[in-house]
């Protein structure tokens, strides 16, 4: 195989990162994969950073802000946004940024978000507490749609039941277009909103306000608090938000790559997990990614360190196609030896315009503390051309399982099981995928909706939706299995119970979720009933029961200990308990 890598014009080394970046002349110079052994005492942060880090000591600011922005960072008043991970085992004092202009703008559990001169990264990453700096996990804003008629709702409304009374929260990453939408009628003028990107509501993408309209058309009766985020930092906060002010229904139409190993572990799919234990029913976005997904262990029969997804010399480049110059490139890459290692691999990215060049890589130096994770983003391909990506092993003692993901671009070798986003691959995440809505009621699932099983093999989505329908703000757009999960979802009177008799149920939570041993429901009802709940698997199959006998009007609280009807223990996984139609999603592990 011939390769090109830009004629030199000097290498820089940034020796405690244990890292030589070989740099291009020109503004466009960037680093490539040339390095040396690391240091004993390397940089805790990410390569990303320490690139930007290397361009702000030998050319200034100016051109490290330039880079960055180039990359799609967020950079403001020459500040860019970061996120801590503390030291579970160190000390942790207040922390106090030292850099003028430094800030905390955000905490959550050992996260914290900062915004800090790029001057002053080297030197946060060495202040004790921290573990590792690295960039903040951006979510991918997942296709949604609309399906009042298609999934029964219609026939809920004309009985009265329209969601009154109840709080429905979406978190999303921007609600451009908020005010026109209110203005027109397609959202209710009582809406609640709150920031917290510190960029504004009517900010960075209009997902959310469209998201938001499917939302009430749905549940017209229903209150909406919109809750803006960019990071998992805000994904926290915006959750804890939820838990103090009441919200027991969450709906996220994003989805996060790189933060867990796509079995429910990860800090993303705590959150998820946390507010399901809380008493939310978390809804999520599988993704879109069934076609920008690949997988499969670290194969390297010729003994160049370059992964061979395929034969001949092609072969070690997964194709993300042909792109015209300034195509953005959105890649991530990890491996399965989570949560930290030592295992090294690195990612890059080659071009051909005539000949296959290294373009850009993600050198981040394992050691011990890091996760397995490599990612190019916000990077725009420099002349026009044949792309692609090659995981190549750095210092590794194993083969260890490989995983691409790309956000725009749909690659050459695709492995759709198992392309579920995080957190809708949590075990507190109801994950929902998506069917046409010209096929709704004949499939097959869209072919760029994200599929199951996990990769710890649990089944995933849990049900199905309407896509392709349209939005004012948006416009047109586009039994238990990896692909449908339960199925589409369908709303008939006939099988939920009459509406009348789930009015009468005014509260209904369970906690904690998920849970082993025993789950305890609470619920109000508004007047004398039989309290008995039905218990569902996965599969739509009553497997259980639980009475709580005839109560008068009142709140009440009966518990169940995960058994069927002859008292046996079920197995693990997801069950629905319902009552007079009001139905909730619990989890069982054990």
């Amino acid at each position: 195989m011939r390769v090109v890598i830009p004629a030199l014009r000097h290498v820089v080394l940034l020796t405690l990162a244990g890292v030589a970046y070989p740099v291009a002349p020109g503004a466009g110079a960037f680093p490539f994969a040339t390095e040396v052994a690391p240091s004993p005492v390397a940089l805790a942060m990410q390569s990303a950073l320490v690139e930007l880090s290397v361009a702000c000591r030998d050319q200034g600011p100016g051109r490290a802000a330039e880079l960055a922005v180039a990359r799609g960072f967020s950079i403001s008043e020459g500040c860019i946004r970061v996120v801590i991970e503390r030291d579970p085992c160190g000390e942790w004092g207040d922390l106090s940024l030292r850099a003028p202009g430094g800030a905390i703008t955000g905490r959550y559990g050992r996260l914290v978000e900062v915004a800090i001169p790029i001057a002053a990264l080297e030197g946060l990453s060495r202040m004790p507490g921290v573990r590792w700096v690295r960039l903040p996990f951006r979510p991918l804003p997942c296709v949604v749609s609309e399906g009042v008629a298609l999934t029964g709702a219609e026939a809920w409304h004309g009985r009265g039941i329209t969601g009154e009374g109840v709080e429905v929260a979406i978190i999303d990453v921007g609600f451009q277009g908020l005010a026109a939408a209110i203005a027109s009628g397609e959202l209710p003028a009582d809406v609640t909103t709150m920031d917290f990107t510190g960029y504004g509501m009517e900010s960075l993408s209009k997902h959310g306000t469209v998201v938001a309209e499917i939302v009430h058309d749905m549940a017209p009766g229903a209150h909406l608090t919109l809750l803006n985020t960019y990071s998992e930092v805000q994904l926290g906060q915006a959750k804890d938000y939820c838990v103090q002010h009441g919200i027991r229904v969450v709906n996220h139409s994003v989805g996060y790559e790189n933060t867990g190993g796509h079995d429910g572990t990860g800090i993303v799919c705590e959150v998820a997990d946390d507010a399901a234990a809380q008493g939310i029913l978390w809804c999520n976005a599988a993704g879109n990614h069934a076609r920008k997904h690949y997988r499969g262990p670290f194969t390297d029969a010729d003994g160049d360190s370059l992964h061979e997804f395929g034969s001949g010399s092609s072969g070690e480049f997964n194709s993300l196609g042909n792109l015209n110059a300034g195509s953005p490139i959105w890649v991530y890459m990890s491996w399965y030896d989570w949560p930290t290692t030592s295992e090294d691999y690195d990612l890059e990215l080659w071009g051909n315009d005539g000949t296959w060049r290294l373009v850009r890589a993600s050198a981040t130096r394992q050691t011990g503390t890091q996760p397995p994770t490599e990612e190019i983003i916000g990077y725009s391909v420099p002349f026009a051309g044949q792309y692609g990506v090659a995981a190549r092993s750095y210092r590794t003692t194993a083969s260890h399982g490989i995983t691409f993901l790309s956000a725009y671009q749909e690659l050459g070798c695709q492995t759709p099981a198992g392309s579920i986003l995080q957190p809708a691959d949590a075990a507190g995440s109801f994950a929902v995928a998506a069917i046409d809505e010209d096929l709704w009621t004949t499939g097959p699932q869209d072919g760029y909706s994200s599929q199951g099983p996990t990769y710890d093999g649990r089944p995933k989505p849990d049900i199905s939706g309407p896509s392709g329908v349209s939005t004012w703000t948006g416009g047109s757009g586009a039994a238990v299995d990896s692909v449908y999960g339960w199925g589409r979802l369908d709303l008939p009177l006939e099988l939920g119970g009459d509406p009348a008799v789930a009015g009468a149920v005014a509260l209904m939570s369970v906690s904690p979720n998920p849970f082993n041993g025993q789950i305890h429901l609470t619920f109000e009802l508004r007047a004398p009933a039989t309290a008995e709940f039905g218990i569902y698997d996965a599969a739509g199959q009553r497997v259980g029961s639980v009475s709580a006998g005839f109560l008068q009007a009142g709140r009440h609280a009966v518990s169940w200990g995960g058994t069927d009807e002859h008292g046996a223990p079920l197995g693990p996984g997801t069950y629905f308990v319902t009552h007079g139609g009001v139905t909730s999603r619990i989890v069982l592990v054990r």
